[in-house]
């Protein structure tokens, strides 16, 4: 079996916490209509949220809020950067969204 590579390990890492996460907040006024936040972060060496911005708002400041609790408090610390790469941060390519299904 092929190991993932770092980014991918990351977006497994945000994937899982989020459907935890989302299933935990169901319900809840935030989560009606579907909203969408899109944004780039930056993982410090230790797996730290170094830098957070929102690229695009869902339009609704609660949620986009809701987004940037959920990766400092739920999805950080990060998977450690390896070594192999050379880098002390490393800010995933590609924006994500983060939405709430219905």
């Amino acid at each position: 079996m092929k190991e993932l590579s770092y980014k991918d390990r990351i977006k497994q890492h945000l994937a899982e916490r989020w459907h935890s996460f989302v299933h935990s907040q169901k319900g809840t006024p935030l989560t009606q209509p579907i909203r969408a936040t899109q944004f780039t972060y930056t993982i410090a060496q230790n797996g730290a949220i170094a830098s957070f911005t929102i690229v695009q708002s869902s339009g609704n400041q609660a949620f986009d809020q809701l987004v940037k609790t959920f990766l400092y408090n739920y999805a950080a610390p990060f998977p450690r950067i390896p070594q192999a790469l050379g880098v002390t941060e490393y800010t995933p390519t590609g924006l994500m969204d983060f939405v709430f299904p219905t």
